[in-house]
């Protein structure tokens, strides 16, 4: 358990890494992103802020709400406060080009992925912590149960091939829509967020076990093939 504990807590600090360094490399490489990769950062802090009061008060408020009610009401809370937020802080003034728009989602993105590595490898020093698997609730918390390779691989893996693409590319969507490109861009970026966003809370409510390999790689697999296709619409929307 220990050997599994420390293997964890290596991915995660890995994890932080690479989050934190990814986006200072990218800005002294190109520093005319570097704007927009804080400004990604900083909406992302703005949008969090918005979703995680009006999510606890609304799962407060609909205990009875059925699974895939309550799951389509909080991914499209989340997806709106998140999106809305970015809409709001470029406004009039866009990104023009596909660069600082991808930076926008990387900003967000690797920040996400910090905070929660961070978090993930302090909690993990607590071995009674490390051991409640069964109390898991959702894909993000995956890691910190007893699998061995699930420990070590299932936060990366999450956070840089599974999030992070959704997280970009549902921000470049959203600057293709404030460029007067049109609105079906940001209306696919807010559904794909919402689905992404969505599936956990249905699945806490239907009893997923979020621990078993297949349940979370069937996640990914789904979570990851709408990141990555958001990605795709966005370099096809810009370039």
């Amino acid at each position: 358990m220990k050997e599994a504990g420390g293997l964890a807590r290596a991915a995660f600090l890995t994890t932080a890494g690479l989050a934190g360094a990814a986006p200072l490399a990218w800005a002294w490489l190109a520093p005319d992103v570097g704007r927009w990769l804080l400004l990604g950062a900083i909406g992302w802090l703005l949008g969090v802020a918005l979703k995680a009061p009006l999510a606890g008060g609304f799962a407060w408020y609909a205990p009875r709400l059925g699974a895939w009610p309550f799951a389509v009401a909080m991914g499209l809370l989340s997806a709106v406060s998140e999106l809305g937020v970015v809409a709001a802080m470029i406004g009039s003034r866009p990104p023009t080009h596909l660069a600082p728009a991808l930076a926008l989602g990387v900003g967000a993105g690797c920040l996400e992925a910090l905070a929660l590595a961070v978090y993930a490898a302090m909690a993990s020093t607590n071995e009674a912590e490390a051991e409640a698997g069964e109390t898991i609730a959702g894909p993000g918390d995956a890691a910190a149960g007893p699998g061995g390779w699930l420990d070590a691989l299932a936060f990366p893996i999450e956070r840089l091939i599974v999030a992070l693409p959704g997280h970009v590319g549902s921000r470049a969507l959203v600057a293709a829509t404030c460029l007067g490109l049109g609105a079906g861009w940001a209306i696919a970026a807010v559904v794909a967020f919402a689905v992404v966003d969505g599936l956990p809370s249905w699945g806490e409510r239907v009893g997923w076990v979020w621990t078993d390999a297949k349940t979370l790689g069937r996640y990914y697999l789904l979570a990851g093939m709408i990141g990555w296709s958001e990605l795709a619409l966005a370099f096809f929307a810009l370039s």
